[in-house]
């Protein structure tokens, strides 16, 4: 029998979080500032659609969160409010419903509000992963996507950002001022924020025009705090030119303008839709990198854009900015820096133990802070490359730009991109998906080749684990007590005896132990022949 360590069917098919025949369509997000400090008053308006199915609205709202009204079509209702929940009836109602959410209380996560070494406040969203209930009355699961509206209010000297494009701005006694902005694609609860301080804007004048889906150009600005201003634009030179590569390899730019934030958050960046946050000590020290910049602008498309149904397969977020990252590395640098830095990547992956213990594809995981792993990233990335090299770049982009555009402005899950790939390719890759993403670890081959003088072929020979497997106790795939091999493209380059070079790929089934022939015929014994030269395999080779 087969003992494996492999997601089942039903465990990747795992039942959404979010509800059965509830889709919130909008929020429009009131929030009040105060002077100082964390206390915010929150007014939300939820529109949805609902099927008969759909009785009740839950709304993800932690219960420090005072709720002081909730009503349905303009009538109050009675609405629990525990466990992190608002239960709201639904019953008597259309098809679509408007549902307000009136509440206030101090902020302790999700919305960071915090006094610097200045002494000047700043609130700045941060809801990756499912933050947005500590701050905000959602339903918060990537995927149910919304548009989404801001209004907030705030002492007069700061300044708003928010998803979308600013509508207005306006004074209010001389003490506040209530800024407006609307996000007009659908986008997850986590990617719904919104920064605030005396910030100031730095707009990065570019000759191209990064043209939207919906057709006017998006405008890209820096947002500092005022003393960070002086040294820009600095490495966002940069920006322009990595929005152009990935319009030229996936599509148009997803959103309607896209600013770089200093702000606080605690990741080193964060991907929020059309507003990318990063770690404001990274401005203040100025060491802001490109290849960052490049890793959450690809996120604009994957993550964002296309964002994934369910939390386990976060590597179509995290593997795709890893590997587009490397992408514009190879643009920006050149072709032996990105040799370079997917070398790196996969010597990250092999020494990694969470690759050893778990799969790519990690439904299984309920620390969702956990899935933010060598796995997520680095793997998935060097996986991108692996089938990048495999197909070729014409299959490999089309079926990317047809990934991308079947599933914007939605989700998708791991088959999804890889019924893509197999109709761009005309190759089946379900094998593929399977080892690289279904099952923890790596392949261990040891290679070698052999000369036959008398007919002047060249034979390489690759030999799999074939030791005692222990179920659940190793990072290989058992079948009864021996290890599955994994099946291999190996490149192998052949160097004759008078110097001329062959490239050639071979394809290695998930045998213990195979023998293949090279195409040719040499006579006389070649110089070299190098198998996987370069390591570019996701493998631990031993060579005899």
């Amino acid at each position: 029998m087969l003992a494996t360590i492999l997601l089942s069917a039903s465990a990747e098919a795992q039942s959404s979080t979010s509800q059965p025949g509830i889709d919130v369509l909008d929020y429009a997000i009131g929030i009040e500032l105060p002077d100082t400090g964390a206390f915010i008053r929150g007014d939300v308006v939820i529109t949805l659609v609902r099927t008969s199915k759909g009785t009740r609205l839950a709304l993800d709202l932690v219960d420090a969160l005072a709720v002081r009204s909730v009503e349905v079509e303009g009538r109050p209702v009675q609405a629990p409010h525990e466990g992190n929940k608002i239960t709201v009836p639904l019953d008597g109602t259309g098809a679509r419903v408007h549902v307000r959410v009136r509440y206030d209380g101090v902020v302790t996560d999700g919305l960071i509000a915090r006094k610097d070494a200045k002494g000047r406040w700043t609130w700045f969203g941060d809801n990756w992963p499912n933050r947005a209930r500590q701050w905000l009355p959602t339903v918060d699961h990537p995927s149910d996507k919304a548009t989404v509206s801001w209004t907030v209010r705030t002492p007069a000297g700061n300044r708003v950002v928010a998803n979308g494009l600013e509508v207005s701005t306006k004074t209010i006694a001389g003490k506040k001022i209530e800024s407006s902005w609307r996000e007009s694609r659908p986008i997850s609860t986590y990617l719904m924020v919104v920064g605030v301080g005396p910030l100031e804007t730095f707009s990065l004048r570019e000759t191209v025009c990064h043209m939207t889906d919906e057709g006017p150009c998006a405008r890209q600005t820096v947002w500092v705090m005022p003393e960070n201003k002086t040294w820009l634009p600095g490495v966002f030179t940069t920006a322009g030119p990595i929005v152009s590569l990935f319009e030229k390899l996936v599509g148009p730019f997803p959103y309607e303008k896209l600013a770089h934030v200093q702000s606080s958050t605690r990741f080193g960046g964060m991907e929020n839709a059309s507003e990318i946050f990063y770690d404001g000590k990274l401005f203040d020290t100025q060491k802001m990198s490109d290849g960052l910049i490049a890793h959450e602008t690809a996120h604009q498309w994957f993550g964002d854009a296309v964002t994934e149904a369910e939390w386990g397969h976060v590597w179509l977020s995290e593997g795709f900015a890893t590997y587009f990252a490397a992408l514009w590395t190879r643009s920006y640098k050149g072709d032996s820096e990105f040799r370079e830095q997917m070398n790196a990547i996969r010597k990250q992956v092999i020494a990694a133990k969470v690759v050893a213990e778990r799969p790519v594809i990690d439904t299984a995981q309920t620390d969702l802070l956990a899935l933010l792993n060598t796995n997520s990233y680095q793997k998935g990335g060097y996986i991108l490359y692996m089938l990048h090299e495999q197909m070729g770049d014409s299959a490999f982009f089309a079926g990317i730009r047809s990934y991308y555009a079947k599933y914007r402005n939605g989700n998708a899950l791991t088959d999804d991109l890889r019924a893509e790939l197999e109709e761009s390719s005309g190759l089946s890759l379900k094998a593929f998906f399977d080892q690289w993403l279904r099952r923890p670890g790596f392949a261990e081959p040891t290679v070698g080749w052999a000369y036959d003088a008398e007919d002047g072929k060249i034979s390489v020979r690759v030999m799999q684990q074939d030791e005692r497997c222990i179920p659940l106790a190793t990072s290989v795939v058992c079948e009864g007590n021996k290890v599955v091999p994994y099946a291999l493209s190996m490149p192998v380059v052949v160097t004759d005896a008078s110097g001329k070079t062959t490239r050639v790929v071979i394809d290695i089934p998930a045998d213990q132990r195979t023998t293949m022939p090279l195409p040719g015929r040499y006579p006389n014994r070649p110089r070299s022949v190098a198998i996987d030269p370069g390591d570019r395999l996701l493998a631990r080779t031993t060579r005899l």
